[in-house]
């Protein structure tokens, strides 16, 4: 009898089962249909959650490149099916999960960054219910499809709403920091997204240093540079967002590289800025390859900004290089976007407005304190509170990098200092600084360029020039925008075409200059600030000296010097450089280096107009022409913000031909 009852309760159980598996099945199909008719999955929305871009002919395909960021076999290139597992996932039950883990699981890991923390990562997310692991997903299909929550398991998800507690977010800030010329990767600036703890009308006090910055960057996994920079441009790094206290960033970019920070509070509204966050949470499954040159950095803020607001188009409105600058002019111009700008400047820039407020006596008093306290011995006497605010301020704009040390001799004199001033009950001057309005970044020109001379040599020998930029800007581009004293130029090429040969050697054409990188930084050298100016350049030019005429070598050079302020908008740079140039034409050794000055007078009449005076010398071995010496002036007018009239002349007092030409044209900006 007992045998009976138990194998009467077997059969309804497994008929009720069956029963609810069916009904949930049948549900699943209604969902289906439902979600073809609204074509959901071509919806912006779906499409920017899964980070999918057209093909080049036809189709989809995701940017993401981690395998558990999709739920079906094909879901990185296809949309439909994608929604679909996504739709049944988040109806499923916990043991037909596991059943479905256990097929997978060795795929994923096997698909995911080779380093242990980033498979560590990925096993915690995959050990989540997918409502917990895509939660803006699950959001959005909810509204949209009206989910049954009677059928829909009720999951908890204590890992996503830690996360999302933590970050707190109201509000949302793309914050840019400026160029910083001493790292390649961070040359061309860099912009991160702040999520906010208050909206960005608040009234009250901000504090901004509490919020979370969320930055994405390559996992690094060479040292050696030539294949840093070739595992950069291929996409060979594997790159993911992160997320840290802002105060973290602005220590790093303020404080430790001197770099201003810009920020720009979108007006994105509640709803967008929580799904952003869902969305931000979701990526933790999944890496992007990095590209410097296009999918970095600032590509991927964007990307998120679309995923929270799927009504903005920003990415598509990126050039093919896509720089940092460009992206916050995007955001800019882009109607009811940006609600405020701030301005953060960098230590360096607190320093110097602290130094204005000096006196003179008091600025000899300064210059007289710092000599004492690198001395072993040094015990602060100092009464003048406002000249010892200076002194801590130098330190911490000096020493950045010794400041991380907590036992380091900087940080431990700034600790002395400190403790001495805290005997003072006077406050601190505060030094408040407002931007000009031609410092804003997105207010400069455009980074690419494309130019056209026309000139003429001293033999009346007539060439026209054709000039083109990728990125960035150099010393004659207008200034505002622009850091005042930094030239970062890549793939910037100079092609000429001669309308009349007046000897058999010349060419037709030239490929005058072409420079894959050429990076020049200039630092004003006085009393509390000795930094060296220096310059870097990788490419190729057509040499014009009697030991090669017209020969187009290989050209990297490299240099170093001193920059002095003479006048308020003169200045002078005198730098020691090193050239090498290599070609099979140089005899007999294929290649030769040039060292010599080479001295500047720098003419900043306006922020529009600027212009060059050069001479330089060079001594170069081995070849037939030692000495070398050369000298040239060029000017630029920026008439618009994106036009510019230029004009160049030259003397090469060596060559028998061509010993001076002169040009000018103009140049455009895109």
């Amino acid at each position: 009898m007992n045998k009976i009852l138990a194998f009467i309760f077997l059969v309804l159980i497994l008929f009720s089962f069956s029963s609810h598996a069916s009904e949930k099945s049948q549900y699943l199909d209604k969902l289906y249909l439902k979600a073809n008719e609204l074509n959901l999955a071509n919806q912006p929305q779906w499409l920017k959650l899964l980070h999918y871009r057209k093909g080049l002919f036809s189709g989809y395909k995701s940017q993401a490149d981690g395998v558990p960021f999709f739920l079906a076999e094909d879901g990185k290139t296809n949309p439909q099916k994608e929604l679909e597992a996504n739709i049944k996932a988040f109806f499923s039950t916990d043991r037909e999960l596991k059943d479905w883990m256990y097929q997978n699981w060795g795929s994923f890991l096997e698909a995911s960054p080779k380093t242990e923390i980033e498979k560590e990562k990925t096993r915690e997310f995959l050990s989540q219910h997918p409502q917990c692991r895509f939660p803006a997903r699950l959001a959005w299909l909810k509204e949209k499809l009206g989910f049954d929550e009677k059928i829909l398991p009720k999951i908890s998800c204590p890992q996503f709403e830690t996360f999302k507690n933590r970050i707190a977010a109201k509000s949302a800030t793309v914050v840019f920091s400026s160029y910083y010329l001493n790292n390649p990767a961070s040359g061309f600036g860099h912009t991160l997204l702040r999520l906010n703890k208050t909206p960005v009308n608040y009234a009250g006090p901000r504090y901004e240093l509490l919020d979370y910055g969320i930055s994405y960057a390559a996992t690094v996994t060479v040292n050696n540079p030539v294949l840093y920079a070739i595992y950069g441009v291929m996409g060979m790094f594997p790159g993911s967002l992160t997320s840290v206290p802002y105060y973290y960033k602005v220590r790093e970019y303020n404080d430790y590289e001197s770099r201003d920070l810009w920020e720009y509070d979108l007006s994105l509204n509640e709803k967008q800025v929580t799904r952003l966050v869902a969305h931000l949470w979701e990526l933790g499954s999944t890496y992007f390859d990095y590209f410097y040159l296009s999918e970095n950095c600032s590509y991927h803020v964007l990307t998120l900004l679309e995923a929270g607001n799927p009504d903005l188009n920003l990415v598509d409105k990126l050039p093919s290089v896509v720089i940092p600058a460009e992206t916050i002019r995007i955001l800019a111009d882009t109607p009811n976007l940006v609600s405020s700008i701030r301005y953060r400047p960098s230590i360096r820039v607190l320093f110097k407005e602290r130094l204005k407020q000096l006196s003179s006596e008091q600025t000899d008093s300064l210059e007289n304190f710092i000599s004492e306290f690198k001395k072993p011995d040094f015990k602060p006497t100092l009464t003048d509170v406002n000249v010892l605010d200076a002194a801590i301020d130098y330190i911490d704009f000096t020493y950045q990098k010794d400041l991380t040390q907590n036992d380091s001799k900087p940080s431990l004199l700034k600790q002395k200092l400190l403790s001495y001033r805290s005997h003072f009950n006077s406050q601190s001057k505060e030094i408040t600084i407002v931007p000009k309005d031609t410092e804003i970044p997105h207010m400069g020109h455009e980074s690419a360029k494309i130019g056209l001379d026309y000139g003429f040599a001293q033999d009346q020998a007539q060439f026209t020039r054709l000039r083109f930029r990728l990125a960035l800007h150099d010393l004659l581009d207008s200034r505002i925008g622009y850091p005042p004293y930094a030239q970062i130029e890549f793939l910037s090429t100079q092609l000429r075409f001669n309308f009349d040969r007046k000897h058999e050697e010349e060419k037709r054409v030239w490929l005058e200059d072409l420079a894959f990188l050429r990076v020049i930084s200039l630092s004003d050298w006085s009393r509390f600030s000795k930094q060296m100016s220096w310059n870097v350049k990788v490419g190729a030019k057509t040499l014009r000296d009697q030991s090669c005429t017209h020969c187009l070598a290989g050209d990297f050079g490299i240099g170093g010097g001193l920059t002095f302020r003479l006048l308020e908008k003169v200045q002078f740079i005198s730098m020691m450089d090193s050239e090498l140039n290599f070609t099979p034409a140089i005899h007999p050794f294929f290649a030769r280096i040039g060292v010599g000055p080479t001295e500047s007078l720098r003419f900043l009449f306006t922020d529009n107009l600027t212009s060059i005076l050069h001479a330089a010398y060079r001594v170069r071995f081995p070849t037939d022409q030692t000495h070398y010496f050369e000298t040239g002036f060029e000017a630029r007018w920026a008439v618009s913000k994106n036009l510019a009239l230029n004009t160049k002349w030259i003397k090469y007092p060596d060559l028998k031909q061509f010993p001076w030409e002169v040009s000018g044209g103009l140049q455009y900006y895109y």
